[in-house]
């Protein structure tokens, strides 16, 4: 895991998180081993709305492979399925079969990563089409996992409109409640 930790970062430094948002910071303490938000919360000592959670979403299409798609958001919010299959079916125009969290073995083969380790700072999760909270552009400070289950960053949540694809990029504003 130490070099998830330094390509985490060589990628913050590549994406001037410091220069342009003014703000961030690799917490100098480690935690306990966590692979799910609520036991980061718990260990970090942070609220739910200060937590960032990304999630990894298949996605099938009908007669496709099925595609990966980036989930940033606030702990204290929670996807809706059937807003995201209306989201696709009228504002993508894509009819779409099924929903489902990336299993373990998909996430270390397309991202390199295991529960507890999905951080917008892997670039191969950076580089995915990623969906991102309303919630998320105000520029408050959030807290995610560095790469790691027991090390942790806190930087400036404006920094995720960066990402090269992104709905809001595409000016597709997602309602994650």
């Amino acid at each position: 895991m130490k070099n998830s930790i330094s390509n985490s970062r060589w990628f913050l430094n590549e994406i001037y998180l410091k220069g342009k948002y003014g703000y961030w910071d690799e917490c100098a303490s480690s935690h306990f081993n966590v692979d799910n938000c609520v036991d980061a919360l718990r260990a970090r000592g942070i609220k739910k709305d200060e937590e960032l959670k990304s999630l990894v979403l298949c996605i099938g299409r009908r007669g496709e492979v099925n595609k990966y798609y980036i989930f940033h958001l606030l702990s204290s919010e929670e996807l809706d399925n059937r807003l995201i299959e209306n989201h696709f079916k009228y504002t993508r125009k894509e009819k779409i079969n099924k929903i489902r969290l990336a299993e373990p073995e998909e996430l270390k083969s397309a991202f390199s990563a295991i529960k507890g380790t999905i951080t917008p700072l892997n670039k191969k999760i950076w580089n995915t089409y990623a969906f991102i909270s309303p919630r998320l552009i105000s520029g408050k400070i959030v807290s995610t996992n560095d790469g790691t289950v027991n090390g942790w960053i806190q930087f400036n949540s404006r920094v995720l409109l960066d990402s090269p694809n992104n709905n809001f990029k595409d000016n597709q504003i997602f309602d994650f409640s």
